[in-house]
């Protein structure tokens, strides 16, 4: 026994102490170690609920750093829901009534969204069994309960998830049937053909090659096309291949193809997607690109321009050919250094050529100056010069400037050539400038001439249809008084009675119609501001009785204000609305909508972010008899109609008011139309007018 304890003491020296201690200190690293790197969140609760340690696993769930979590408690982040149950498992732990306990909790992160964890809590305790802190490990199961959500749903969502991939296999078959390239899609290692769209069809010559291999159905292509689809379909690497040459109907024809597998639900490939789009023409444009850049450099030639390339750290310059050709020198004949070239200059140009050069380089604006040149037969030749930085150092310093040089020799002595005739121009512009005021004075004239012309012309119309009611008028009273007294005498002559009047009638009615259309002009009211809504409701008004008798409808939408005279709008759009309902098709109850848009002046201010509004743009649309296009341009004739009298009433002339009245706003009208569909009318109005027309004849 005394040895026993003995050997015990002796064996508790320091060295073994040390060890021990090396030993826990490794435990703790490794702790800490496993604590940090956990893929779930692990944290070290005080009693109260502060947090003493976390992970960064644990930061990462909840959005806070690990500082902004020691200063704070977990019943802070808990959601209400779920703190009391939290804190009941808590008291049933430090109670020791449970050694641990898990539960589905929700915390609030950070940014204030809500994230579901499984919360798994120990406590941990001395030697002496009194309780220390709670180990706490977190794990985001937030994806887990939202697929316990989905499940729950699952079969309705399946069943929608079948309707939208319908609607999807649906859109894209109809997105490959109006794609612009050639697509095509290929089933199983023989490639057969499930689907081509009609720019594939063309490309194969419309063959029947449906449900049929690719090998039977194209057996006169490129044995390599199949050999493709085949690798493809095999290694499931897509093979895109670019500017491929293909001969279409015996023409050449380049293709950029995509040949890309798909697979089916197990990712197992089961077919080819083959896209092709054709590229022939920037395969061409490409090649014309490097035939102009060859007759560019030809042009060089014979233009008798030369490059340049100038190292200014070393000082060394290389002329092109063309270039040394402009200093008289054969090809290679220039030394290639700064002061070769300075030699060439003539003396009377170095300085100016020279100083335009140094303001290139220090950062002004690039080089670009006009010198002579004295060749080695010692002939003198103009030269413009001009080049660009196109390197600097760290520093900012220049490094290589390029540029050109153009034989301007031609052109200087052509200026000389216009200094002597500035004379001549000068004097010959003197005596133009007189004829021009001359013929500014006979234009004025001839303008107030035809001022008058219109004039007269207005008061004509106006007169002439004055006139034209009186005899009218005779006409029928006449006619009348005749029945009155000797009706019962006429016998068969009472016929030609009612077509007489019939026809007083109705040339009273387009006396009046002519009387309407000239005072779109002579009896015109300033431009105001007018609100469309109130001028088109007013119209629906006043065709009430025709609506109810056609049973038809109008739908006017929402309308801008604008400037414009208030009855002439009046007038155009009962017109316009009347015609939909007189036009419209038997047992068909007449609808007629009425809808504005807003467009900017220009079609480049229409693409700014918040364009000005500047046109009124009108649509009136029927679903009435419509007419025949290829008659467009008779519709708005005065008198000229497309329907017999007897079936329509009317003398023709309401579309010619309207167009005259939307001329006289500076508007434009269109329409469109389709027999038996209905007819749209497009009226476009400025919004405001900065000068308006007077008008002073008054009847």
């Amino acid at each position: 026994m005394t040895q026993n304890m003995h050997t015990s003491s002796s064996q508790e020296d320091p060295g073994s102490i040390s060890q021990l201690q090396n030993n826990v200190r490794q435990a703790e690293r490794r702790f800490q170690a496993v604590f940090d790197q956990a893929a779930v969140g692990m944290a070290l609760v005080s009693l109260d609920g502060q947090w003493l340690q976390v992970n960064q696993k644990l930061c990462d769930i909840l959005g806070y750093t690990r500082l902004e979590l020691r200063h704070m408690t977990f019943q802070n982040i808990t959601h209400p829901d779920d703190l009391d149950a939290d804190l009941a498992y808590v008291q049933q732990l430090l109670a020791d009534e449970i050694e641990t306990y898990a539960m589905d909790k929700r915390y609030f992160r950070k940014d204030g969204s809500l994230v579901w964890a499984h919360l798994t809590v120990s406590l941990a305790r001395d030697k002496t069994e009194a309780a220390q802190y709670f180990i706490s490990v977190v794990e985001d199961i937030t994806e887990r309960k939202r697929l316990e959500e989905a499940l729950y749903e699952q079969q309705e969502a399946t069943r929608q998830m079948a309707e939208k991939a319908e609607a999807e296999r649906r859109r894209l078959y109809e997105l490959f049937t109006q794609a612009p390239a050639f697509i095509c899609l290929l089933q199983g290692p023989q490639h057969t053909f499930e689907f081509a769209n009609e720019h594939y069809r063309r490309l194969v010559a419309n063959r029947d090659f449906l449900h049929k291999p690719v090998r039977e159905a194209l057996p006169d292509y490129d044995p390599h096309f199949f050999e493709l689809l085949d690798t493809v379909y095999t290694t499931g690497k897509p093979y895109i291949g670019k500017e491929v040459l293909v001969y279409n109907g015996g023409q050449e024809s380049y293709f950029d193809f995509v040949y890309q597998p798909t697979r089916n639900t197990l990712s197992k490939i089961d077919g080819i997607l083959v896209h092709a789009v054709e590229v022939t023409e920037k395969v061409h444009a490409r090649e014309n690109i490097k035939k102009s850049e060859q007759r560019l450099q030809l042009a060089q030639r014979v233009g008798r321009i030369g490059t340049f390339e100038w190292n200014i750290p070393s000082n060394k310059i290389i002329w092109t050919p063309e270039l040394e050709a402009l200093y008289g020198l054969p090809a290679g004949g220039f030394e290639g250094r700064y002061e070769n070239w300075t030699q060439r200059i003539h003396p009377d140009d170095i300085a100016a050529t020279e100083e335009n050069l140094q303001r290139a380089m220090a950062g002004g604006p690039p080089y670009n100056v006009e010198f002579r040149v004295i060749w080695p037969d010692g002939t003198t030749h103009w030269l413009r010069g001009m080049g660009e930085i196109i390197s600097y150092d760290d520093q900012g310093r220049p490094q290589d400037m390029v540029g050109i040089n153009i034989d301007i020799t031609g052109r200087k002595e052509t200026e000389q050539q216009l200094v002597d005739m500035a004379q001549e121009l000068q004097d010959f512009a003197s005596m133009l400038e007189d004829r021009v005021n001359q013929r500014t004075e006979a234009l004025n004239q001839a303008n107030k001439e035809l001022q008058r012309s219109n004039q007269e012309l207005q008061e004509f119309a106006y007169v002439a249809s004055h006139d034209l009611q009186e005899p009218l008028r005779k006409i029928q009273s006449f006619g009348n008084l005749l029945e009155e007294d000797h009706g019962k005498e006429l016998g068969s002559g009472k016929m030609y009675l009612d077509r007489m009047r019939q026809a007083a009638a109705r040339m009273q009615v387009l006396i009046n119609d002519l009387l309407t259309f000239s005072r779109v002009t002579t009896k015109a009211l300033p431009f105001s501001t007018i609100d469309l809504n109130q001028i088109a409701q007013e119209v629906v008004d006043d065709l009430e009785v025709q609506i109810q008798t056609t049973q038809g409808t109008v739908e006017i939408g929402q309308l801008p204000t604008i400037q414009a005279d208030p009855v002439q709008m009046r007038q155009m759009l009962q017109n316009l609305i009347g015609n939909g309902l007189k036009f419209h098709q038997r047992d068909v109850p007449p609808v007629i909508t009425v809808s504005a848009e807003l467009l900017p002046a220009t079609e480049e201010e229409g693409q700014a972010e918040n364009p000005a509004p500047a046109y009124c743009q009108l649509t009136i649309k029927d679903n009435g008899i419509g007419f025949d296009e290829k008659y467009l341009d008779r519709i708005f004739i005065v008198f000229q109609r497309l329907h017999g009298k007897g079936q329509y009433e009317g003398t023709g002339i309401g579309l010619a008011v309207v167009r005259k009245i939307i001329e006289r706003h500076e508007g434009t009208i269109n329409a469109s139309s389709t027999l038996g569909e209905g007819s749209t009318f497009v009226v476009t109005l400025p919004i405001s007018h900065a000068t308006q027309q007077e008008y002073t004849y008054d009847e």
